[in-house]
């Protein structure tokens, strides 16, 4: 347990310095670094003197948090000091200590402090602190107050006592507080409903004679669960504020959501409730809204929110109905699908209900009927659900479900579908954006579909010429991004003439492709009429047009001239948009110019991937080109390159193919493809793989139910996915341990109805800390595998990060542990594991292979002082320095430098930084020898002195 300690000492010291005095006794400055070990010393020294003086609360030091100073004869320091001490924590949660000393400047300073944190955090309210008038504390994972607080604020009182004003922030944890306060209250003057308080919802204050609360607090009381989802309780109390809230708010939510009737709560009237993961309410509302009545009996409105629970729930009680009036077709109610309603004398509904009733199976299985409603939503989710299943089983196609055309159905055994899916795929796009292929089969249905489709859109979007479509006359595609269609449509229209010459009409749709090509068309005519200037299209930005003996147009261009030219000539610009195909197809046509200016590379061009410009006399481009290569031939037939991008499609088909290639050659082992895990290739006359192919096959079963067959290849992504579902698994069912799957460890396998696994799960549970970070346990069986095993590995790693002294290891000398063990379980396979945090000291014994130091004045510099070993070897030397004999008060540092040599064992020379009582820091220098074989009993301080 820490108790923040905030010790005022007034500290004088005697000094030679040349700072100005603090004019004002009430004036401190924030000291800035408040790691300085001066002035951590200081908050040790402390701490020491309080305990010196008597304080028996067995303070241990940690270090200082914040502190203040000041320069009057002397300086003086005000230290906000973290200590920790031993204090038995409170066991229940709710059990809390009255403070007995409140007059204590430690609690009346919390309560100072609280104030301004409250005021420094938003609080508004210009709150001045007056006292701490009482307070209770509790200690669990620290101490935490909680405190009755005098503070004077102006506020102004309310004049109406009717008036109450909304609590903004209904979270401050004051609120929260008086409502917890309240449920306690509750429950103390004989409440004993044994209710549970879980937060304030909402609330009203005033201020009038002080400060009046009406909060809104959820608590929770035990309730026994109904047991049944259908049996619901009817509310006896249905005046019970509470519930009339509850109607209230339901109201208020639901036009919040978006509903725009207008409804003005006036009472629940009845209602009902359900215990079932939580408190589920039925109510009867009786609500007011303004709704004028439909004039014409056949104007119905569309239900525009079908999933409103209402409307669903009048779908559910229609089907009810209907099979209590005598209809025997076993209905059972599925969904609303849409409806209308009408308002006279009340509201009528017509629903169009979504039901499942028994079907006869069919007879003969090659009947199949056909589907009447195709565009039912049920039929067209069919559609849908069966093109993304072909994805995930392996389709790489790229398919996008468009929409169910026709189908049939059977049942038998269930029900079976055949549909004829409409669905597009990816097509290879046009290199060059000003490429369009002429559409030869201009009586196409789809296509006169497409041309019927623009005009109606054309005429949904404002086009108010009253176009009646005739036939597609001709037209072009091209496939970038999709494929885009340019049409000459045959329309008719009736369209008055302008009768004014001066009146001319803005063109609402600017972005219509015609407009668009006619802003094109005026630019290359201009060229062509001799403009000089280089305009390149961009865009029509607006325009007018007029009807009168044909149409005029009257439009304002976006279009490009060749701007100035860069002065220096070392300057180049990056293009920014590199994907712009005008960009990508520059990087093409200077691929097929290389080799059409004798470059006998055979480059492909794949894509441009950065480049610069630069303006001079022209436009000059600086691009980095993606292009493809034929290979020399690998010249050692036993050279293979590893395949860098498995997951490429080309690589994935090759796998697929080699897959079904080895069944068509009487491969009658059933494989299904599933992927390439890995491959190499080779370049020799053509191109060689060797591919590692993930492949299901049928097994034969194991006769034996006690044979289980070891997994070879434990690291199979699949046994490791199986491990890890394993783990999750675990959890869902109720395991509560927070286990975090790690890796499979080993495992076996039985195919015996299918395939069953036994597996060793490496995983990693959370475990509580030592308290105490200085506690360390001795590991008793110092011959169990798993440690020495531990021990063997780290040997290894030392080796694989770079030592270079050739140790072998021999066993386990020495080991502490810090964390309990845990046992997990699968099916009967106990997996043991000890979380081991292996310090510095525990020693190896090993035969080292390190040549000895020839000449005894040989030292080698200690590369990596801060290694963990090298610090620990300082901070034993000076404890050894204080074991023999040693009053100064050391306290080790660190290790600022040093030398080792092997002769007799290693001897170690360090320079150590250590701190004098006081605060004052002094550089020493030891001398360590250890013998072998190392441990703290073959130790020996050679020599410890001052450095200076």
């Amino acid at each position: 347990m820490r108790a923040a300690l905030l010790l005022v000492a007034i500290t004088t010291l005697i000094y030679a310095a040349a700072v100005p005095a603090t004019a004002n006794p009430d004036d401190w400055s924030k000291i800035k670094n408040i790691t300085d070990p001066y002035i951590q010393g200081l908050g040790k020294w402390l701490v020491t003197e309080h305990t010196k003086m008597g304080g028996n609360d067995g303070l241990k030091f940690q270090k200082v948090l914040s502190g203040e100073y000041q320069i009057r004869n002397g300086v003086s320091y005000r230290l906000v000091i973290d200590a920790m001490r031993p204090v038995p924590a409170t066991a229940n949660p709710d059990d809390w200590s009255k403070i007995k000393n409140i007059t204590d400047p430690y609690i009346q300073g919390l309560g100072k402090w609280l104030v301004t944190e409250h005021t420094k955090m938003g609080g508004n309210d210009g709150l001045k602190f007056q006292k701490v008038l009482s307070g209770e504390y509790q200690i669990r994972n620290g101490v935490s107050y909680r405190l009755v607080i005098d503070a004077m604020r102006p506020v102004p009182a309310t004049a109406n006592p009717d008036d109450w004003s909304k609590i903004k922030n209904i979270t401050d944890p004051y609120i929260q507080g008086l409502g917890k306060w309240l449920v306690t209250e509750h429950t103390k003057m004989g409440g004993n409903d044994g209710l549970k308080f879980q937060k304030v919802l909402s609330g009203e204050y005033q201020i009038r004679n002080g400060v009046s609360y009406r909060l809104v607090i959820d608590a929770m009381r035990p309730v026994p669960a109904t047991a049944n989802p259908d049996d619901w309780s009817k509310i006896k109390n249905i005046t019970d504020p509470y519930i009339q809230g509850l109607g209230k708010w339901l109201v208020t939510e639901h036009t919040k959501m978006g509903g725009n009737d207008g409804l003005k709560f006036q009472k629940v009237l009845s209602g009902e409730y359900q215990i079932r993961n939580g408190v589920s309410y039925r109510l009867v509302i009786d609500a007011m809204r303004p709704v004028p009545a439909t004039a014409n009996p056949d104007d119905w409105s569309k239900i525009k929110n079908i999933t409103d629970p209402y409307i669903q729930g009048l779908g559910k009680w229609l089907v009810t109905e209907h099979t209590k009036m005598g209809g025997n077709d076993g209905l059972k109610f599925q969904k609303v699908l849409s409806g209308e309603y009408q308002i006279r004398n009340g509201v009528s509904y017509r629903l169009v209900i979504d039901a499942m009733r028994p079907v006869p199976a069919t007879a003969n299985p090659d009947d199949w009927s056909k589907i009447k409603n195709i565009t039912d939503p049920y039929i067209q989710g069919l559609g849908k659900w069966l093109v993304t299943e072909h994805t995930k089983m392996g389709g790489n196609d790229g398919l996008k479900f468009q929409k169910v055309l026709s189908g049939e159905y059977q049942i038998r055994n269930g029900v079976s579908y055949r549909l004829v899916i409409d669905a597009m795929r990816p097509v290879p796009a046009t290199a060059n954006p000003d490429d369009w292929s002429k559409i030869k089969n201009i009586t196409d249905p789809y296509i006169q579909g497409l041309g019927k489709w623009l005009v109606t859109e054309h005429t949904k979007m404002g086009g108010n010429d009253g176009l009646k479509f005739q036939k597609v006359l001709s037209g072009e595609y091209q496939i970038r991004n999709g494929v885009s269609y340019r049409l000459v449509i045959d329309a008719m229209r009736p369209v008055p003439a302008t009768a004014n010459p001066d009146d001319w009409s803005k063109i609402k749709n600017i972005t219509d492709p015609y407009i668009q090509g006619l802003g094109k068309w005026l630019v290359t005519e201009h060229t062509k009429m001799g403009g000089n200037d280089g305009l390149k299209f961009q865009k029509v930005l607006s325009g007018e047009y007029q009807i009168r003996n044909g149409v005029s147009y009257r439009l304002v261009i976006d279009a490009m001239r060749p701007v100035p030219a860069t002065a220096n000539p070392d300057d180049w610009s990056k293009i920014k948009n590199i994907t712009d195909p005008y960009i990508q197809g520059l990087g093409k046509w200077l691929v097929t110019e290389h080799t059409k200016m004798g470059g006998n590379d055979g480059l492909k061009f794949q894509k441009v991937l950065s480049g610069e410009y630069q303006i001079r006399n022209g436009v000059s481009y600086r691009l980095v080109i993606d292009a493809m290569r034929p290979v020399p031939a690998t010249a050692n037939p036993d050279d293979w390159s590893k395949i860098k991008n498995i997951t490429d499609p080309y690589i994935q088909g090759l796998g697929k193919w080699l897959v079904t290639e080895h069944t068509k050659m009487g491969g009658n082992d059933g494989l299904k493809f599933q992927k390439v895990l890995s491959g190499e290739y080779q370049i020799r006359n053509g191109v060689s793989y060797r591919l590692v192919i993930d492949a299901m096959r049928p097994v034969p079963a194991t006769a034996n139910p006690d044979d289980w067959s070891k997994i070879k290849n434990i690291t199979d992504p699949y046994i490791q996915g199986l491990g890890k579902w394993l783990v999750t698994e675990h959890t869902k069912m109720g395991g509560n341990d927070g286990l975090k799957f790690q890796k499979v460890l080993s495992g076996e396998y039985q195919i015996r109805n299918g395939v069953s696994y036994r597996l060793v799960i490496d995983a990693m549970r959370p475990v509580p800390a030592t308290a105490n970070p200085d506690d360390w346990s001795k590991i008793k069986n110092i011959t169990d595998p798993y440690i020495q095993g531990l021990g063997k590995w780290l040997v290894t790693e030392h080796t694989k990060m770079g030592g270079n002294d050739g140790l072998k290891f021999q066993k386990w000398y020495e080991a502490f542990w810090q964390n309990p063990k845990c046992y997990l379980s699968f099916d009967g396979f106990d997996v043991q594991r000890a979380a081991l945090l292996l310090v510095a000291i525990t020693t190896l014994i090993y035969a080292a292979a390190v040549p000895a130091t020839a000449n005894p004045d040989d030292w080698s510099k200690i590369k990596n002082i801060t290694d963990p070993y090298i610090q620990g070897l300082g901070k034993w030397l000076v404890t050894e320095h204080t074991k023999m004999g040693g009053n100064d008060g050391l306290k080790f540092q660190k290790v600022l430098s040093g030398e080792y040599q092997i002769r007799n064992g290693v001897s170690y020379r360090l320079v150590i930084d250590a701190m004098r009582p006081g605060g004052s820091h002094g550089t020493y220098k030891g001398w360590l020898l250890q013998e072998v074989p190392s441990n703290q009993n073959t130790w020996k301080l050679v020599n410890f002195s001052p450095l200076d």
